[in-house]
């Protein structure tokens, strides 16, 4: 602490600098190898004559493996909280789609019942690393769910392959579900503890069982990046106490 009560402005930096820190972490430009890729089952249900609401690219005929390019706001694979954009389908109901034309997955997809299961291949999160100017805070968060979800997708877990492992990671938090409005939890996060069940050893498949598992209201122990800047990038103004993540208090340089 500085003189005169004044946390220092690399202590204030650290904090504040989860404020912009909304986005998911950069992912590389490069395919990822075999390595950096994990794949889960991916379990929905629908009424006849509707949709998944999801968008397919590719197929043998596409030059590329088909892939998840959209999720429709409100559709059943969004609410699901279990697909992102970017993910590959391997099958549908246990239907290989490798030699799969696009149209021929559109039809499958339209056609294969009410019950759904995919297997969907997707990259891994990156590993954080604390030091080189990041450090690692927690949060308690409490949140009510909305149709058996908190309204965010998890990836990572253990993995038979230790090169696989990583923690357990939010990927994508759903515009205008539970975690969204509550407003603390960002992409990039790490789930720690689901109301005090510890996840670190767990797979994707036992941390996904928790969240489902658990009750309508849970408290979840998240752990995030901030960034120490360089003290001439002070900004304005910055807070104490963890912008964006509760009991924020607000101090100008010079007051």
């Amino acid at each position: 602490m500085a003189a005169g009560g004044l946390l220092c402005p690399c202590a204030l930096l650290a904090s504040c600098q989860r404020c912009s820190s909304s986005s998911p972490p950069p992912s590389s430009s490069c395919s990822p190898t075999d390595e950096f890729k994990s794949s889960s089952v991916v379990e929905l249900m629908k009424k006849e004559g509707t949709t998944l609401g999801l968008t397919v690219s590719g197929g043998v005929d596409k030059d590329g493996k088909p892939r998840v390019s959209n999720l429709r706001q409100g559709g059943i694979a969004a609410r699901s909280d279990q697909l992102n954009v970017g993910d590959y389908i391997k099958s549908v109901n246990g239907i290989n789609l490798t030699k799969f034309r696009h149209d021929e997955i559109i039809s499958l997809l339209k056609n294969v019942g009410e019950r759904v299961v995919l297997e969907v291949e997707y990259e891994l999160p990156p590993v954080s690393v604390q030091g080189s100017g990041v450090m690692f805070k927690n949060v308690e968060v409490t949140l009510h769910k909305e149709g058996n979800t908190f309204g965010f997708v998890i990836r990572g877990g253990a993995h038979e392959d230790r090169n696989k492992s990583r923690p357990v990671t939010i990927t994508t938090v759903r515009p205008g579900g539970p975690a969204d409005r509550e407003g603390t939890i960002k992409p990039g996060d790490r789930l720690l503890s689901i109301d005090g069940i510890r996840l670190h050893g767990t797979s994707h498949a036992e941390a996904m069982s928790i969240l489902k598992q658990c009750g309508q209201e849970a408290t979840l122990l998240i752990e995030y990046d901030v960034s120490i800047m360089e003290v001439m990038d002070l900004p304005p103004a910055v807070c104490i106490g963890g912008c964006g993540k509760g009991g924020e208090v607000p101090l100008v340089p010079g007051q």
